[in-house]
């Protein structure tokens, strides 16, 4: 529900939100007319025949109505409402209800001006209406938050929940509710004179009001402007909000406030030194003030008709207005005006010659100014006392928290206490023999790691066992048995020429038997190659893999392809080259043996850190475990195994694919570290 409140003397309004179902409307408050009040009255009636036949929630709901209702027109009635909707919102555990009830009691608290109450029921409110998940309703209880904490003085911690509802209402692009949001930051903003803020939030309300076609928002817009223009000696901007400000008032039968328009205007052009326009539109405000019976705002407008007076030099109107001021004043017990009123009388009485007089009157002036200084003084005394008090009862209420938590908890260790020495027994076991299986999983993982140590290094002196014996066998038949033969070849060749000239008959023979000499060292330097290439030494691995391929397939079915990239001018080191070429030897040697396969396919390249050569045949396969070892018997298991230790022990990752029929691949993938151009 939206409330438009009309405070601070001249012409500033307020706009904010309550919580009510059922009743919504506009109260303008200190300045409701008798209509109104018929209307309220009409409301109240229809509330209370509903009262008798609801329950449950919907008695709840019409109780909180009636709550919001009386606020204004009968404050103990309220509460009275209040509470019993927020007693049966207890007993039904209704948290919309609950939220209501404690809203509506913060604002029939803070209309007479009990805040530390009002200020307990809105913070209760916005607990329940968090729990709600309600945002619009949250934003709507730190605005009335922000009311009862500036009317305390509290300006600072005011504009803090005025601008989280602010931030909220944008989250919903809630137009009309940011208007109302950036109107109360800005009547703060102007106590604490921050002008330029003051001014930008009256103008961005506006601008939103006007987007709404909201003219009433937009009419306490220009007068607000007005005000603060003012404030700010900005008069032609002064005047130009007012004359906005009365036409629209005009225009929305708002007639109470006109005056308020015609004073700013009156007191703008008596800045601007058009004295009679001045005097013109403060008559008519003074008028419009006394018809309403306004005698704070009609003392208020008095005072400036004085000082017009006073302008013009014309001391004996300036006194007459200074006493009907003073008597309008003291009507209302409106000391501000009073203690202006005098002061008035003391300069017109000077300007009389009556020094008696304005001594008397300047005398009551700073007592007045005194009385009113060390009234404010009190009041930020009570309001300091005030938050010292609500701070003291927090702090009790919390104390008394954490003393009933304290015996909570105290009451819950004695009856766990016993179990909880048992228990902390038996974790105690339990540590222990974790710590147990733990020392004893460490050891096993360092015994684990040793003999994997271990393994590798045996595995390590095996191939270097193997590599050193193949080069001695690859020495032994290159050195010995090749050159023995080479040596025989030489003799028989001269021993078969003496004897085909002697004996014709032979020669067939002697051709055959040098055919089978010349295999058989053909055959010696293809194992010594085999066993220790030097191509691999020389050249690298591409050419010592091209020539063991066309060595091993020389005689072979299989048609055979190498492919390399990247791998022409590059050296790999000695350990990473041999076993590259082992391993390659290996998967020749098991397409030899058991592939059957009528294509071969080997790659060898580089990525940009991968060595990787792949080797495949289309032959009869072999069926894996999961770890691609062959079950199959004579199907090249144990060569497999081999491959697999040796590109372990290169830090290389085996892989391989097939099925029975579908051929089979190979995959060697090494981890490249910094290589050298060959």
């Amino acid at each position: 529900m939206q409330v438009v409140t009309a405070i601070e003397g001249s012409a500033s309004f307020r706009l904010r939100t309550g919580v009510c179902r059922g009743v919504v409307g506009l109260l303008l408050l200190g300045l409701m007319p008798l209509c109104a009040v018929a209307q309220l009255r009409a409301t109240v009636d229809s509330l209370k025949g509903r009262l008798g036949q609801a329950e449950a929630l919907d008695r709840i709901a019409v109780l909180n109505e009636l709550c919001w209702t009386y606020r204004m027109i009968d404050a103990d009635s309220a509460r009275q409402y209040g509470f019993e909707a927020l007693a049966l919102a207890e007993a039904l555990d209704d948290l919309r209800g609950l939220a209501a009830a404690h809203n509506n009691l913060g604002v029939a608290y803070e209309a007479q001006d009990a805040y530390d109450e009002a200020l307990r029921h809105h913070l209760q409110a916005l607990s329940y209406k968090r729990r709600l998940g309600d945002s619009l309703e949250v934003a709507n209880t730190y605005t009335n938050i922000g009311v009862v904490l500036d009317k305390r003085g509290q300006y600072k911690e005011a504009l803090e929940q005025y601008y989280r509802a602010l931030a909220i209402y944008e989250s919903l692009n809630d137009s009309s509710r940011v208007a109302m949001a950036l109107v109360n930051t800005a009547i703060v903003h102007k106590k604490q004179g921050d002008y330029d803020l003051v001014l930008a939030n009256y103008e961005r309300a506006l601008a939103l009001y006007a987007a709404l076609d909201d003219a009433f928002g937009q009419a306490a817009c220009y007068a607000n402007l007005g005000s603060v223009s003012l404030d700010t000696g900005a008069y032609e901007d002064a005047l130009r909000y007012a004359r906005q400000s009365v036409a629209a008032f005009e225009v929305l039968g708002v007639r109470q406030f006109v005056p308020y328009g015609l004073a700013t205007a009156g007191i703008a052009q008596l800045r601007l030194g058009r004295w009679d326009e001045a005097e013109g539109l403060l008559q008519r405000a003074l008028e419009g003030h006394r018809d309403f019976d306004t005698a704070k705002e009609a003392a208020f407008v008095l005072r400036h008709l004085a000082e017009l007076a006073l302008a013009r030099n014309r001391p004996h109107p300036a006194r007459a207005y200074a006493v009907e001021s003073l008597r309008e004043a003291r009507r209302v017990d409106a000391r501000e005006e009073v203690k202006e009123a005098y002061r008035l009388l003391a300069v017109t009485a000077e300007r009389l010659g009556d020094y008696r007089s304005a001594l008397r009157h300047q005398k009551r002036f700073t007592a007045l100014k005194d009385s009113l200084y060390e009234i404010e003084k009190t009041r930020q005394i009570a309001e300091l006392r005030t938050i010292y008090e609500t701070e003291k009862k927090e702090r009790q209420i919390a104390m008394l928290d954490q003393e009933r938590r304290a015996q909570a908890l105290a009451l819950q260790r004695n009856r766990i206490l016993i179990g909880g020495l048992g228990f902390g027994i038996v974790l105690l076991l339990l540590l222990g023999l974790g710590w147990r299986k733990g020392v004893a999983l460490a050891q096993q993982h360092a015994l684990d790691q040793q003999r994997l140590q271990l393994k590798e290094a045996q595995l390590r002196a095996v191939i270097a066992a193997q590599e050193n014996e193949r080069r001695r066998i690859a020495r032994d038949l290159h050195d010995g048995i090749g050159q023995q033969l080479g040596g025989l070849k030489m003799a028989w060749q001269h021993l078969s020429g003496q004897v085909k000239g002697q004996v014709p008959a032979l020669e067939s023979r002697f051709h055959d038997l040098s055919r089978i000499l010349d295999a058989a060292g053909a055959d010696v330097r293809t194992l010594s190659h085999q066993m220790m290439p030097r191509a691999l030494r020389a050249a690298g691995l591409v050419p010592a893999m091209t020539d063991m391929l066309a060595q091993s397939f020389r005689h072979r079915p299989p048609t055979v392809t190498f492919d390399h990239f990247g791998v022409e001018n590059r050296r790999f080191g000695d350990d990473l080259e041999l076993g590259i070429y082992r391993i390659s030897q290996e998967l020749v040697n098991n397409i030899l043996r058991h592939a059957e396969a009528n294509v071969v396919a080997a790659q060898l390249y580089v990525t940009d850190d991968h060595l990787i050569l792949r080797v495949e045949d289309d032959g009869r396969g072999v069926s894996l475990d999961p770890c691609g070892v062959s079950f199959e018997q004579g199907s090249g298991g144990h060569g497999l195994a081999n491959i697999q230790s040796r590109a372990e022990m290169m830090g290389a990752r085996f892989s391989v694919e097939s099925e029975p029929g579908r051929g089979f691949t190979a995959t060697v993938r090494v981890p490249l570290f910094p290589v050298s151009e060959a």
